[in-house]
């Protein structure tokens, strides 16, 4: 089993297209979502390279191991600083936390990331952000107060909106609802 990471692939279009590139080139696909491809086995460097030409001739580019590095990095970091309260941040923004952690510049890091992702930076950490705000709401232990603080708003009201643009409903009209989305599906 091998994953390919391929960058611009960031719709169901781009899915279907590059599903029927790969189905072309008789190459048996396990799973195909935004941005990555997992095959039953290793391509050999000449299949490699022509799936490369095929993918570029479309529009699509596949992903350097550096690149594919960075983006699992910057997944690992947010994670990590949402859902296990990591500490990097230290008094950083993500931004700052980010560029400092992996080395390089907040501006490539983002763009490559909704490359890849087919998604903003921003809007992932906001994904994860209000995932661990439902978990939290679950427990019914923190105040919404408390949970904005935790997860660094700048007010309770900020998150409250936050949170009703992500899932359609209040924080309390959530609590009294329940249910959460497992993180493999953000």
């Amino acid at each position: 089993m091998e994953k390919i990471q391929i960058k611009n692939m960031v719709c169901d279009r781009c899915i279907h297209a590059v599903r029927k590139i790969f189905n072309q080139l008789e190459v048996r696909i396990l799973h195909i979502d935004l941005g990555q491809v997992t095959i039953s086995d290793p391509l050999n460097e000449s299949k490699m390279e022509e799936l490369e030409r095929h993918l570029e001739k479309d529009g699509f580019e596949l992903l350097k191991e550096r690149q594919s590095e960075i983006i699992t990095g910057v997944k690992y970091l947010v994670i990590g600083e949402i859902h296990q309260k990591a500490n990097r941040l230290k008094g950083d923004s993500f931004p700052g936390m980010l560029a400092k952690e992996l080395g390089l510049n907040y501006a490539y890091i983002s763009k490559l990331f909704s490359q890849v992702e087919g998604q903003t930076l921003e809007q992932y950490i906001i994904k994860q952000k209000i995932e661990k705000a439902k978990e939290l709401i679950s427990y019914e232990e923190l105040t919404f107060s408390e949970i904005s603080y935790e997860l660094n708003y700048s007010s309770v009201q900020h998150f409250s909106r936050q949170f009703k643009q992500m899932t359609g409903m209040t924080p309390s009209e959530f609590k009294q609802m329940g249910g959460r989305q497992k993180l493999d599906k953000i």
